[in-house]
């Protein structure tokens, strides 16, 4: 779902987008912290806000960190 909007942001074309991990946190929606895996040993990791489906249930993108790793751990950030 975010595919598009993390090239956009990166200036990059991801080949491959795979979410391998995720936490979520419930607060006024969800938060979830994912690693994505692009290919290779190239990982990012995404923070994405996901509105309650009674508001809409629209999901608002927060933020990126590329050039991670498959062993980095996955952390707020």
């Amino acid at each position: 779902m975010v595919k598009d909007d993390m090239e956009n942001r990166t200036g990059k074309t991801y080949v491959e987008f795979k979410a391998v991990k995720y936490r979520s946190q419930v607060v006024a929606g969800e938060n979830y912290l994912t690693k994505v895996h692009m290919g290779g040993s190239s990982y990012l990791h995404l923070k994405v806000f996901q509105y309650l489906s009674c508001n809409g249930g629209k999901i608002s993108k927060c933020d990126v960190q590329e050039d991670h790793r498959k062993e980095d751990p996955l952390v707020s950030f």
